[in-house]
């Protein structure tokens, strides 16, 4: 095959072009993209690669900043560091320079980046859903090489490919998406690496790609000329520039949904329908919630983004295996989840252990904490755990009573009431100290929530005024099915200001028969659901689920036309294709991109 030199500074040109056309629709609705950069240390090298970044940005319309720490930083000021970029809503995108200084562990540091705006794709969880082919971005320098190769119309489907060098940064998932089956693979690839025997016998009439590593830090070969300077392999600053801009998430595979994904406030994909993705406002407007609170769900309420929230159960066991599948299934359709603490007084996997393998899966967790179970000193303790473990929100209980669960001979422990807990969490978050008075290193900043159930009967307004006074943050309610009924309780509650004051998300949970729904209205207090819902389940047969899902969907309608409501807690018992298609078919998905 002849050789040929591709003209990537044109390409660069094009995607440039590209990217900035889809900016500017942003910037006239006030959006601009954000990219921050930290630089450790004061390398040369890695100063250029840095600046060449902030232009590439100027020049497609994208705001970018520089966050420059000395070699001698600390891991935990570095680690405070990342987490406010994570937690600042005008950052969409983060990048740390590598390599790092010696004492700092690269591994660390990219998990520590927030998924979803970890735009060089060196997150863990990004590369395991690059294995998966799911919702992600993908490795920079990579995804770089296979655009170059497509657009210098190379064509990779049934190509042999040889990539020299198989490092976690270029060779080793380069050499999966070639061969992964999508439009940018289906390459015969061949891997080889510092052990390859003969290398020559693996190249002739092939392509090549040299994607070496850096070497391990302890590696003898590091330092070997014949593997390179232990650098890591960059593209041409002309054919790297533009992925700043717009990196390509990918939707789920089997739904052909490759698109660039939200980076601002809103998406812009153009996908969605008018006021898809904001909430209904009453004449009250938005509540207030400060900019350094909780994280993604946090952000799309003070964005006035309709937010849709998830469930899910830990198991009665010691493996996270079913939190992590069910986390997972859920990507992309919900803002947070709840883990649940204990629910029917019965005994679960920890919440916090809960919440971390939700928030590995690339989920917001909202961590469930009753004070049935914990005094002051434990709650604290769970609190700094909690957040410590990735939850960014709270949601206070009182529990369900132990006499009702599998250990009715527990004591409940009673020490604090849901409104101590709310004061409790407000304390930690406002003034940085405990109940004792002692302050706090990087206190946690929950976004806390509470309960509601507005079909009580009786219905006392004053219980949820309590817990607002004590500063709750926002509120899901009690599932509801009777539309009218719940834009009764609405606008009696907007007479007191309860939508100025918290997020209000309506819980939602999609009916599967019509036993279910006796069920529910029978057991559940505060749950009402009118008959004719349940004469439709009745007529539906073998399809009542279909049926369930139709009557959800409408509700949801029904619940954004009230006005108000934050959003909707879809509580789907597990059942996580359901939630999806329920999210699908209101409009609400893809859920955007916020922190």
């Amino acid at each position: 095959m002849t050789a040929r030199i591709l003209d990537g500074k044109a390409i660069a040109a094009q995607i440039r072009s590209e990217v900035s056309e889809r900016v500017r629709p942003l910037a006239e609705r006030g959006i601009v993209p954000g990219l921050a950069a930290v630089l450790v240390g004061d390398d040369p090298a890695s100063r250029i690669y840095v600046g060449q970044k902030h232009k590439a940005c100027a020049d497609v319309g994208i705001r970018s900043e520089q966050v420059d720490l000395p070699a001698y930083v600390t891991e935990h000021e570095l680690m405070a560091t990342i987490r406010r970029l994570n937690r600042d809503p005008e950052i969409h995108g983060i990048i740390v320079q590598l390599p790092l200084p010696e004492h700092l562990s690269e591994l660390d540091v990219q998990r520590a980046i927030a998924p979803e705006k970890d735009v060089d794709g060196l997150h863990p969880l990004n590369i395991g859903m690059m294995l998966r082919k799911g919702p992600t971005f993908l490795p920079a320098t990579p995804y770089g090489i296979v655009e170059l190769l497509l657009r210098s119309d190379i064509p990779l489907e049934g190509a042999e490919v040889c990539i020299v060098g198989y490092g976690d940064l270029v060779g080793s998932p380069l050499s999966v998406m070639l061969a992964q089956n999508s439009i940018r693979g289906n390459a015969t690839v061949t891997a080889t690496h510092i052990k390859t025997r003969d290398l020559a016998a693996h190249t002739p009439r092939r392509r090549h790609r040299r994607g070496r590593g850096r070497r391990s830090r302890t590696d003898p070969r590091r330092d070997d000329p014949a593997w390179g300077d232990g650098r890591r392999l960059r593209d041409p600053p002309h054919a790297r520039g533009h992925r700043r801009g717009r990196a390509l998430r990918r939707g789920r595979g089997d739904r052909r949904r490759d698109h660039a994904g939200a980076r601002g406030r809103r998406p812009d994909d153009r996908r969605d329908a008018d006021g898809q993705h904001r909430r209904g406002r009453g004449a009250a407007g938005l509540p207030v919630i400060g900019a350094d609170v909780g994280g993604r769900l946090a952000a799309a309420v003070r964005a006035g983004r309709f937010a849709v929230t998830g469930e899910i159960v830990p198991p009665r066991g010691a493996s996270g295996a079913a939190v992590t599948a069910h986390a997972r299934a859920l990507v992309g359709y919900v803002d947070a989840v709840n883990v649940t603490d204990n629910p029917t007084a019965r005994a679960h996997m920890s919440p916090l252990a809960g919440a971390r393998f939700v928030h590995e899966a690339g989920i917001e967790p909202t961590v469930q904490l009753t004070v049935r179970d914990r005094n002051r000193l434990a709650y604290t303790a769970d609190l700094l755990g909690a957040w410590a473990l990735g939850a960014r929100n709270l949601f206070c209980l009182s529990g369900d009573p132990v006499a009702a669960g599998d250990h009715a001979e527990a004591v409940a422990v009673g020490d604090l009431r849901v409104e101590d807990a709310i004061r409790l969490a407000r304390r930690m978050r406002d003034e940085g100290t405990t109940l004792a008075g002692d302050e706090l290193e990087d206190p946690p900043r929950f976004l806390i929530g509470v309960a509601d159930v507005p079909f009580a009967e009786p219905y006392d307004p004053r219980r949820l005024e309590a817990k607002l006074e004590a500063g709750a943050d926002f509120v899901i309610t009690q599932i509801a099915y009777d539309a009218d009924r719940l834009a009764g309780w609405a606008q009696a509650q907007r007479s007191r200001g309860l939508f100025e004051r918290a997020a209000v998300l309506a819980g939602v949970l999609p009916l599967a028969s019509a036993g279910q729904a006796r069920y529910l209205a029978r057991r559940v207090p505060g749950v009402v659901v009118p008959p004719e819902m349940v004469t439709a389940l009745e007529e539906a047969g073998p399809d009542a689920s279909a049926v369930g899902l139709d009557l959800a969907a409408e509700l949801v309608a029904s619940i954004r036309a009230i006005g108000g409501f934050a959003g909707v807690h879809v509580m789907a018992m597990g059942r996580d294709a359901l939630t999806r298609e329920l999210v699908e078919r209101t409009g609400l998905f893809p859920r955007p991109v916020l922190d």
